[in-house]
This record gives structure tokens, sequence and C-alpha cells, in this order.
């Protein structure tokens, strides 16, 4: 069931990043948005109505999550959880590689 449970996150995520640009790339109406999420979404219309209206008052709000996602590494990726934190090499190591990347 767990891996069900990640799935279905998984799709709630993908769809608010569908509903978010298309609302405001291709101009869609609330309706056309709602309905999307419905149509591929199992969840509560009332929920979708709130989801949406997220992106109507915060454009981007969904793009800037998942762009966080992807690029910020996890504190214990990267040795913050360590007690020397910003001080730990595996954080001094990762800063280094981040600066030259650019």
């Amino acid at each position: 069931m767990a891996w069900h449970g990640r799935l279905s996150d998984e799709m709630l995520h993908a769809m608010r990043l569908v509903v978010d640009t298309d609302r405001h790339a291709k101009g869609w109406s609330c309706e056309q948005a709602i309905q999307c999420m419905k149509d591929n979404l199992s969840m509560a219309e009332s929920d979708i109505v709130a989801e949406v209206g997220r992106y109507i008052v915060r454009p981007g709000q969904a793009l800037g999550y998942e762009v966080g996602d992807l690029r910020i590494p996890a504190p214990s990726d990267i040795g913050l959880d360590q007690p020397s934190g910003p001080q730990s090499p595996a954080f001094l190591s990762w800063s280094l590689r981040r600066t030259a990347d650019r």
C-alpha cells in the first residue's frame, strides 16, 4: 500500500506542475484546471478546488517547489546534520562543487 501512496503523491506533484504552468502559460480557466485534476486524480472536488486556488493566488508555486526539491539537497546529504554543521568536510566539499558548477 505504501507504493500506491507514493505513486499518488507523485501524480499529485505532476498535476500541480501541469495546472500551475498551463493556468498561466496557456490561459486555462479555473474550470479547465479543475477538470484536468478531476480527470487525473482521485481527490475530492473540494480539495481540487483548493489546489487550483493556490495557483491562482501564487503563480509558479508548484514549479518553484519542484525546482527547489530537485536542486536543494537535504541537510543530511551535505553534512549539516553532523555536529560540526556547515564546518563539516562534507558540507565544504558540497559547497565547493556547487560553486564550481556555476
